[in-house]
């Protein structure tokens, strides 16, 4: 009987196998807005790391991109962490419960300054 439960539970993961929410965020892209205005294209890479773009910022970085190891993600069941520039500034975002493809939280930076930011899945 144990050997049946085995089989069948190998043969259901085969079918269909379990995703995580970072699996999810793996590979996407976010649209950003923050609520002092600025905007970002935000681009989830599957090692962790992200770049982004700054569409509008406040300090005229518009149109940069950025992309480095310094800025991490990291997905735990519906919550997702980011961090930019080793630590400088952390969001921590919670996917909406009316819709899978949105999230909102906030973000600190290490000055203080704290920001709500939602964001948006590219389609």
């Amino acid at each position: 009987m144990k050997n049946l439960i085995k089989i069948i539970s190998l043969f259901y993961f085969a079918l269909f196998p379990v995703t995580t929410f970072a699996d999810e965020i793996a590979g996407s892209g976010w649209f950003a807005v923050y609520g002092d205005g600025d905007k970002k294209i935000i681009l989830f890479e599957k090692d962790g790391t992200f770049t982004y773009l700054n569409v509008i910022h406040d300090s005229g970085n518009q149109g940069k991109v950025y992309s480095d190891n310094r800025d991490t993600w990291e997905g735990d069941k519906n919550k997702l962490f980011l961090s930019f520039t080793d630590g400088y500034r952390l969001c921590s975002l919670k996917r909406n419960t009316w819709s899978e493809s949105t999230m909102s939280g906030f973000c600190i930076n290490k000055k203080g300054y704290k920001d709500d930011i939602k964001v948006k899945l590219i389609e």
